[in-house]
């Protein structure tokens, strides 16, 4: 039952924060029988209160979730997981009534997953000096999982719908998926079921129908009947056979194969480790991206609108609900008399109140004795969660953590006093704070290796020992050595086109320039007994068409073809198996024919010109503050290479490209250019 209680749990907690109705004991049962079917789940209107942006879910809900789990065969059958119909639809948090109840239970949810993730944050940095745990079990076991299961995901649609940023010109936007599938192949890629004798593991994704669509103008979803609403998000979602109509797609669709082999014992192969443990390779037949004026526009408006609903989400609960000005004068100057008296002049003098400030020093005594004995329990009573819960409703996140950071810094003193007088055996009741403690925060972790400690600490012996047998695992045996030369994980990526397209749809001919990039390669390397790595990228042709006049659409940029090389060819390594260097850089590219068109040039200048003047200081700050860091970042990886006086090898060989200059702004291919330029 061991495998059953943690899964339980897990699915719980994970389906808990996203699933409204959420049956948990009838979960359990069907978890311990080995198969799981949940239908027309109900999603909670918080689920995306992670991403931090102002929005809210009016309808979301889950068709299907399926999960088979054979307990009697675990190690050998097939684990199956599939999930059908996931819609979701989200509005601006402005076309949702403010909700009190709602609002504040929202409030106390954000504000537990806060303080969640600092606690995370401190978990990880106390255990960064410590000894790292024994990967090999993680890894094995993990490979295990990976050999027997199946994933099928299928009808995936989520949409933003937003009437309040253009409320004259609305519109949406969304991603969807047709179908996701991972299954176990044999080693000529065909369907099959893993022996336990099998020294390969092969595994096929195959992609359908990922698009992500912006529609300037298109019907809305929202306010229609559930019923009609599920055919609406339904009829949405691309395949390879049909698109739907009146979706303006700026990304795909995507449809794609992707082929994994694990060799899970390189050193007993027979290949002298020529085979790697993780080969990984991606077709994509052609990727599509495309920009239009009108969905710039409505991407420019959309950044600004979400700064502002920002910036106005503390004054939320006081905001009238209405679509506009005219007709509601009272109620908009009510509302701004409102946001100055209880956000200004209410709040300062609150704060400032002697009482005020009284009792929430008494609570915040209160909150750090009930803390202090939550460290120093094994097991924490339930009028303690009780009393710390209220606490935690009315103190702010800054004043939770400065209270917990000191009780945390007067038990580790007294616990080294207490050590150091030699009073107390080691283990005493002060290791309740260090094991017990700890032990609910390591159940909040979702990690890998902290999910399959959790596995190998529930276990029986007899249980453990079955597991260590079907993953071939060694306990306190030391990991394999492999050679320098050895290739552990190996990608590669094969993208045949990679179109990109600038619009504008108000022109007759909407196309205004049209981007080709052919045989795009890359391929990845990784030997970590060297510490080394290896990136090559491959680019073969490259191609930009403009605007069609005059029944001709001119070539803007042209690669010149010239033997079999290829356009452009990067190489960087670190570590190289000859020991000449420390990192090696190759770049090579052949020239390109270069053509000033003007009236494109023109038409997409005008399709990426803002329509007014716009105000994102919160994103160009954010962006400043990233610019700095990659400056500082770059700034200290130079420093530190110069310290260590390692070695780069370093040639580039760009051939120069040739530009060509017309008169009037229009190449026809014939003589009367007035520049021609060759760099």
């Amino acid at each position: 039952m061991v495998f059953e209680s943690i899964v339980a749990d897990l699915l719980n907690r994970f389906l808990g924060d996203y699933v409204e109705n959420l049956d948990h004991s009838q979960l359990k049962i069907g978890i311990w029988g080995g198969d799981v079917v949940l239908q027309d789940l109900v999603l909670k209107q918080s689920a995306l209160d992670d991403l931090d942006l102002p929005v809210k879910t009016v309808y979301g809900t889950l068709g299907k979730l399926v999960l088979k789990i054979p307990w009697k065969n675990l190690y050998s059958a097939p684990v199956e997981a599939s999930v059908e119909g996931l819609f979701l639809l989200v509005v601006p948090n402005q076309e949702v009534k403010y909700d009190p109840i709602k609002e504040d239970k929202w409030s106390q949810e954000a504000k537990k997953n806060e303080l969640q993730r600092i606690e995370d944050a401190k978990k990880r940095e106390k255990e960064k000096d410590k000894p790292k745990p024994d990967d090999t079990f993680v890894e094995k076991l993990a490979t295990q999982i990976v050999k027997n299961v199946q994933v099928k995901i299928t009808d995936i649609h989520v949409r933003y719908e937003d009437k309040v940023t253009k409320p004259e010109h609305p519109f949406s936007l969304g991603f969807t998926l047709h179908n996701l599938s991972v299954h176990t192949t044999d080693e000529n890629w065909k369907a099959c079921i893993v022996q336990d004798a099998a020294t390969m593991i092969y595994k096929v994704l195959n992609l359908e129908g990922l698009s992500v669509y912006w529609n300037p103008h298109s019907i809305f979803f929202s306010g229609k009947p559930a019923e009609e609403m599920k055919n609406l998000f339904k009829q949405g979602i691309c395949t390879k056979v049909e698109q739907p109509k009146g979706y303006k797609y700026m990304l795909g669709p995507i449809n794609s194969t992707a082929q994994l082999r694990l060799n899970p014992k390189p050193e007993y192969d027979g290949s002298d480790y020529k085979i790697p443990k993780v080969r990984l390779s991606l077709e994509m037949e052609k990727l599509s991206v495309a920009i239009s004026r009108f969905q710039y526009h409505d991407l420019i408006d959309l950044l600004e609108s979400f700064e502002r609903m920002s910036r106005g989400a503390p004054y939320r609960k006081y905001r009238p609900f209405v679509n506009s000005y005219r007709g509601h004068y009272k109620a908009w100057w009510h509302f701004a008399y409102t946001c100055v008296l209880e956000e200004t002049v209410r709040r300062r003098h609150r704060n400032w109140d002697w009482d005020h400030m009284a009792k929430f020093r008494q609570m915040c005594r209160t909150y750090a004795e009930a803390y202090k004995t939550k460290l120093t329990s094994r097991k924490v009573a339930n009028d303690l969660q009780v009393t710390l819960d209220n606490c935690e409703k009315f103190i702010d996140v800054r004043n939770i953590v400065l209270i917990r950071q000191k009780i945390e810094m007067e038990l580790e003193r007294m616990d080294r006093r207490e050590q150091e007088m030699k009073k107390q055996k080691s283990g005493g009741w002060f290791s309740g704070w260090f094991g017990g403690s700890s032990q609910t925060k390591e159940e909040e972790t979702l990690t890998a290796a902290a999910i399959a400690k959790k596995f190998e600490d529930a276990m029986t012996p007899e249980e453990k020992a079955k597991l260590y047998r079907a993953i071939d695992y060694q306990e306190n045996s030391k990991p394999a050595q492999y050679p320098k030369t050895f290739v552990e994980i190996s990608l590669s990526f094969v993208l045949k086109c990679l179109a990109v397209e600038v619009r504008d749809d108000s022109l007759d001919i909407p196309q205004v320039l049209y981007t080709e990039l052919k045989g795009v390669s890359s391929r990845i390397e990784q030997r970590p007994s060297a510490d080394a790595i290896r990136v090559m990228m491959q680019i073969e042709g490259f191609t930009v068409f403009g605007l069609k006049q005059d029944n001709n659409v001119p070539q803007l940029v042209t690669s010149k073809e010239q033997d079999s090389k290829a356009l452009l060819d990067v190489l960087f390594e670190t570590h190289p198996l000859d020991d000449t260097c420390d990192q090696r850089i190759r770049v090579t590219s052949k020239s390109l024919k270069v053509v000033y068109d003007a009236q494109t040039i023109n038409r997409v200048v005008d399709v990426f010109k803002a329509p007014k003047e716009v105000n994102l200081a919160q994103l160009q700050a954010t962006a400043e503050s990233k610019l700095a860091d990659f400056k500082e970042m770059s700034a200290t990886g130079l420093q530190y290479a110069i310290q260590q006086q390692s070695i780069m090898d370093l040639n580039v060989d760009l051939q120069a490209p040739y530009i060509i200059v017309p008169h009037g702004g229009f190449y026809s291919g014939y003589a009367g250019c007035d520049l021609f330029v060759s760099i």
